[in-house]
């Protein structure tokens, strides 16, 4: 599970993107469960918008993988794309979604 974030700070959505798109045990537990437990005084109306954003990105790593797979793209090209559509990524949710991503392409053979 990614560390907690600092007391007093408000979540962020970057820090929020890094729950929901957890591997490992914690990826059995609900999305939601796992956001609210985390974030448990965020609004129930931005948790649903964030979780549909969420799974935007996750639609887009699986498009980008088919669309860059056979180039490797370096990471400088893939961070640029996927900021133009999702500038709340910070550069640790960018890097995991990149590596998301990479396995995506080895998994699907692209």
């Amino acid at each position: 599970m990614w560390p907690l974030r600092r007391q007093g700070r408000p979540p962020s959505k970057s820090e929020a993107y890094l729950v929901y798109a957890e591997f490992g045990p914690e990826a059995r537990i609900p999305r939601e469960t796992r956001l609210r437990g985390r974030f448990g005084t965020l609004a129930k109306p931005t948790l649903t918008q964030w979780l549909q954003d969420f799974d935007k990105i996750d639609k887009a790593l699986w498009r980008l993988a088919r669309e860059l797979g056979p180039l490797n793209p370096p990471y400088e090209t893939f961070a640029a794309t996927l900021r133009e559509e999702f500038p709340f990524l910070d550069e640790s949710a960018l890097r995991h979604a990149y590596n998301r991503c990479g396995y995506y392409m080895a998994r699907e053979g692209f």
